[in-house]
């Protein structure tokens, strides 16, 4: 049985130059995140969730402090964006079974996992189409099956469900929650959606560069985005 993870900021800070002068995005942040766990990062626009969410992901890094986790492996995070950034060249399949082979899967094995994962978004029939016919919420679907397809021990999700209809953004979260569970990932989503956040086990509220932490999240959620701000 593998060791539970811990995604650990200790003391992060990140700042940017921005009209001659440094603005401090976050500062002395310090958190453990648990593999395992559902989060929801809330916060009032431009407060840094988008910035916290790469510096995670290892795609930008800090101006100061420490991201550490205790069995560090490529495959062990990956950040889904709120633009599905998929490839126009490729076909859908091929989208998601890449990522396995960079991955060192053969092409086989990912092409296997690729189609279970369609299957479990129910895009199976869509798996030799060009990715432009798909629409937004599809694409977002394909997204995630492509993050997916390595089983990472804690996934990212940077607002998701912003620019998808209700419907297509509760399956969305509904995918996100079933898959945490099934592997024991760690799970954090950023949202602006109050409805998003009740659903993980803890909230996260980013203000003035550090995380407030609240575990009670049942009939609180409205009164604290209120509270912070978060619109």
């Amino acid at each position: 049985m593998k060791e539970t993870l811990y995604l650990e900021c200790i003391s992060l800070t990140k700042s940017f130059f921005i009209d001659n002068k440094i603005q401090p995005v976050l500062t002395s942040l310090t958190y453990s995140f648990k593999q395992g766990v559902s989060y929801a990062l809330m916060g009032a626009s431009g407060s840094g969730k988008s910035t916290l969410m790469h510096l995670l992901a290892g795609i930008d890094t800090p101006t100061s402090g420490i991201i550490s986790m205790n069995d560090f492996s490529c495959e062990s995070i990956v950040l889904v964006f709120q633009s599905p950034y998929l490839i126009k060249e490729l076909s859908v399949l091929e989208n998601i079974v890449l990522a396995g082979t960079l991955h060192g899967k053969n092409k086989k094995e990912s092409t296997e996992q690729a189609l279970f994962l369609l299957d479990s978004v129910e895009l199976q029939h869509t798996a030799h189409w060009d990715v432009g016919a798909l629409s937004g919420g599809q694409k977002q679907r394909v997204a995630l099956a492509r993050a997916l397809i390595n089983k990472p021990r804690f996934l990212l999700a940077d607002e998701v469900t912003g620019n998808l209809d209700t419907h297509t953004g509760n399956a969305i979260i509904s995918l996100l929650l079933t898959f945490q569970k099934k592997w024991n990932m760690g799970l954090l989503i950023s949202t602006h959606n109050p409805l998003v956040a009740e659903k993980m086990e803890i909230m996260l509220i980013l203000k003035d560069g550090k995380l407030i932490h609240n575990e009670k999240m049942i009939n609180q959620t409205q009164e604290r985005t209120r509270e912070y701000g978060i619109r």
